[in-house]
């Protein structure tokens, strides 16, 4: 299980996994993972991990049909692995392809029509549909089957005694990440920087989780509400990471100060109980296995991975919005002039203006209050800016192509000729069908791409 027996003798070496990790912006890529529900075709209940008609049927079906190898662990089939391209599951079976940062962002979008492609073709022969919302909008906690994976079970009790909604977070939630690289740590801090003065904005314009239990649940992105109540150790924006100049090293200590779980040990893992990585240094031989492990545990809305940046801020979405993703990210993060002037925007902000903001907006979206107006006109501001960014990209001639000008279609119509976010247009069908989800069941899952 581990690879990396590195004693670490001191927090250099820590900064050091970060700051030798840098990619020259010729070769910056972008990578996405997504999340998916799988759901009973009848009830939108989310299908069980065990037996034929769950997760392990379909994972066999993909290694019989589509040439994925198999992953166990302690016996139990949890992951597959083809290439370079690795398919997990989160605690409540949610599937997760974790795929190949690519250059192009149309081999990253075919990456994922791909998988749809394939997931599908193996469940709809099982009555099975797919479901990419951020929230499971009918099954209760209860109704969904713990994985049987001791990494999630040693999660499981360490959460009891945190935010109320920690469970829900793991079993009922599910996500886009993004990753994007940096140069150098000044490139960086301003891209870390960037992301979260940007969560409430990008939050508001996919929001894509409004509904618990078969009816509203008063939210517009309910999936990000469940992570403000999960753990204020490991969650939210850290406030250290919005200050000018955020280095690798202010990074490596919120790492130092946060809890661990767990660790690796042998062919298991052992619960850790609470003690911060600091103190564990201090007390014990600490490997940079334990720290890399250590590092899987923050969950903050973006976090630093080693040769990347990974925003987490985004629900599930549909296949027709998800090519935006990665291109409009492009346009605001890789293009250097508008990075450094939404940087100079946000910088005149308070931590607190953009920890309230953010908060706020997991119930409103776009119709949060903000400013004398609505924080409709700032994302639509951000999204312009957004697409400038991107449409200098192509007129370089590397790192965005027409193709990403294309891909913001969809989310432009939707924003900025309707004012919405995905969540609100699926209220509106809701409320237009007596409020009965069943009848929108073809709005929200998936039967083709």
């Amino acid at each position: 299980m581990t690879s990396n027996r590195e004693q670490v003798l001191n927090i250099n070496q820590l900064e050091s996994y970060f700051s030798k990790a840098t990619t020259p912006r010729k070769n910056w890529r972008t990578g996405l993972e997504c999340e998916i529900f799988a759901v009973k075709e009848d009830t939108l209940n989310s299908v069980p991990y065990s037996g034929n008609h769950g997760v392990e049927g379909i994972f066999a079906d993909l290694i019989k049909q589509f040439n994925w190898h198999p992953v166990y662990e302690k016996g139990k089939l949890l992951a597959l692995k083809r290439d370079r391209s690795n398919i997990t599951l989160e605690p409540g079976g949610q599937i997760e392809l974790s795929g190949i940062p690519q250059e192009k962002t149309r081999d990253c979008i075919k990456e994922y029509v791909d998988f749809y492609q394939e997931l599908l073709h193996v469940c709809l022969p099982k009555n099975m549909l797919l479901l990419p919302m951020g929230y499971q909008p009918v099954s209760t906690l209860d109704d969904i089957e713990w994985l049987p994976k001791s990494r999630y079970d040693i999660m499981s009790q360490y959460f009891l005694d945190k935010g109320k909604l920690a469970h829900h977070m793991m079993k009922l939630t599910s996500s886009i990440q993004i990753s994007i690289d940096y140069e150098n740590e000044l490139d960086f801090s301003e891209k870390f920087r960037l992301s979260n003065y940007l969560a409430p904005v990008l939050q508001s314009i996919y929001s894509n989780s409004p509904f618990k239990q078969g009816t509203s649940n008063g939210y517009l992105d309910f999936r990000g509400y469940t992570w403000e109540h999960t753990d204020n150790d490991r969650c939210r924006i850290a406030k250290e990471s919005l200050k000018e100049n955020f280095s690798f090293m202010d990074y490596v200590n919120i790492l130092l100060d946060m809890p661990i779980i767990l660790l690796p040990k042998e062919d298991d893992y052992v619960p850790m109980h609470g003690i911060t990585m600091r103190q564990y240094l201090e007390k014990e031989t600490v490997y940079m296995d334990d720290f890399v492990s250590h590092l899987s545990f923050a969950f903050f809305e973006t976090r630093l991975k080693q040769k990347y940046i990974e925003i987490r801020i985004l629900d599930a979405q549909h296949p027709r919005l998800l090519p935006s993703i990665p291109s409009l990210v492009r346009g605001l993060f890789y293009h250097n002039e508008t990075r450094r002037s939404l940087l100079d925007y946000f910088s005149k902000w308070s931590a607190n203006d953009i920890f309230d903001l953010h908060y706020r907006a997991h119930k409103t979206g776009l119709s949060t209050s903000f400013d004398n107006g609505k924080l409709l006109d700032l994302c639509q501001e951000i999204f312009l800016a957004g697409k400038a960014g991107l449409r200098e990209l192509v007129k370089e001639g590397f790192l965005a192509e027409e193709a990403d000008l294309k891909n913001l279609q969809p989310i432009e119509e939707l924003l900025m000729e309707r004012g919405k976010c995905p969540a609100e247009v699926l209220l509106e069908q809701w409320e237009a069908n007596g409020r009965d989800l069943f009848k929108i069941k073809d709005q929200i899952t998936i039967r083709e791409v």
